[in-house]
Order: C-alpha cells, then structure tokens, then sequence
C-alpha cells in the first residue's frame, strides 16, 4: 500500500468469506482495521439473485461498506438488481465492472447508465 500511496484509488481483493460465517468476517474485519484509510468497498456480481445480494450486503455490513461495486454487468441479462440493492442497502453504486480486464473493464456507476440498463435503452 505504501509503494501505491501516490494513487487516486487502491483496489485490494480479499479473501472470499462466505457471508454467513461471521467468525471468519469478524476475524478478516479485525485484519481490516489495523489498515489506515481504509475504505470498504462491497463487490456483488450482477448475476445474483436480488434476495441473495441482500443475503450477502447484511452479512457483509460487519465492514461498514460506504459504496457498492456491481461486478459482471457482461455476463447479466437483468438489470433490475443494481437499482434494488442500492436502495436496499442505501449504498451508492460507486463502479459497474463489464469484463475481466481491470482496470479497463471498470467504468464509474452513473444513474444515467442505471437508468439505461434497467430500462434496456
């Protein structure tokens, strides 16, 4: 993080945890905090099911996420979701990933690109 800390913005992946195993979340949020300036960063695939993103965002909420990162808009075939987890979760879509390039395939989350996908404009 030090070698980067001249960046606008450092996206680090963690480890996958499954959101129902709360010790492992808190274990991983203890790690977390140790880390100045964090800012926590949900990722949710467009793929999922809207009641399995809200699944996955409340058990997630251990880490205080401030923004949203809908991953797979490429592989998705309904829109619907973006729009309802961020208003589930009250948490703004930050970036909309579009493919397996980053940081290429990553494009800010505008409500106008919102608004085109779940209207399919």
């Amino acid at each position: 993080l030090v070698e980067f800390s001249s960046l606008d913005l450092i996206i680090v992946d963690t480890a996958g945890r499954s959101q129902r195993d709360q010790g492992a979340l808190r274990e991983m949020q203890d790690y977390l905090s140790g880390v100045a300036g964090l800012r926590a960063i949900m990722v949710l695939s467009a793929t999922t099911r809207d009641s399995e993103m809200y699944e996955m965002a409340k058990g997630y909420s251990v880490f205080r996420p401030q923004g949203l990162i809908v991953s797979k808009l490429d592989e998705a075939t309904a829109y619907g979701s973006l729009y309802n987890i961020s208003q589930k979760t009250r948490l703004p879509l930050l970036y909309f990933t579009v493919g397996q390039r980053v940081p290429e395939d990553l494009e800010p989350a505008t409500a106008e690109r919102v608004a085109a996908l779940v209207m399919d404009l």
